[in-house]
């Protein structure tokens, strides 16, 4: 698997992430892509302080709940057969994103903030993960083996218009937007190691980031600073 290398710096990773507010769970010899719910980010805020969205197994299966700031007022939005994990909320806080997992397979959903309406946005016996909203809330990106390896994808919000954004097959997880939506961050995997490459929109020029000597993933952009 191409995935060794990222294992043994996920670890050292869990301490730097709680720094910045991202929390993972790794669980013993687990790839970092989400099969069988191998990896379960946990939590995500929206701008402005919000309400935090996070998975939790507190009821036996992972399931999606709502907390507030301080920790108070949990309630469960996503549950039921299967493992609900790795929501992100729509820019504008209305919606909230999220992998649902099922019989050796990983499909994508989307809720209102509240839990209504829940809508299912891929199918198939495909490993589809990581979602992530546009800056604009217009698309979707997220990672799948829909083509038999895993790459990168786009879709828009109602589960329209999926379009591949990776080329080669090698193994590419962790979509992260740029602020201004115009590029895309994500991992690469390689036999010598896990690089960061970012991919313009636009153009779709492709630029390795870090090098293959060491281990890198899970890159993150910083927010623009928000207007006055």
């Amino acid at each position: 698997m191409k995935h060794h290398g990222v294992v043994a710096l996920a670890a050292a990773l869990v301490a730097l992430a709680g720094a910045v507010g991202v929390f993972y769970v790794w669980r013993s010899g687990a790839p970092s892509v989400p099969r069988r719910v191998a990896l379960v980010p946990l939590p995500i805020l929206p701008k402005a302080n919000g309400r935090i969205a996070f998975a939790s197994d507190r009821e036996g299966s992972a399931d999606v709940y709502l907390m507030n700031a301080d920790g108070s007022g949990v309630e469960q939005l996503a549950g039921g057969i299967g493992a609900q994990t790795y929501p992100a909320w729509s820019p504008d806080g209305t919606r909230i994103v999220y992998n649902s997992e099922l019989f050796d397979r990983t499909n994508i959903y989307v809720m209102n903030a509240d839990g209504s309406s829940v809508k299912r946005l891929t199918r198939g016996k495909v490993l589809d993960g990581y979602p992530t909203w546009s800056p604009d809330g217009k698309k979707i990106a997220f990672m799948s083996d829909r083509d038999g390896d895993f790459a990168i994808y786009v879709m828009y919000p109602d589960g329209s218009g999926i379009a591949r954004v990776t080329d080669d097959e090698d193994t590419h997880d962790y979509p992260a937007w740029s602020p201004d939506g115009t590029k895309l961050l994500y991992n690469v995997f390689y036999p010598s190691g896990s690089q960061v490459h970012v991919k313009d929109n636009g153009s779709g020029e492709e630029t390795a980031l870090t090098g293959t000597r060491s281990n890198s993933c899970c890159a993150s952009w910083q927010p623009l600073p928000l207007e006055a």
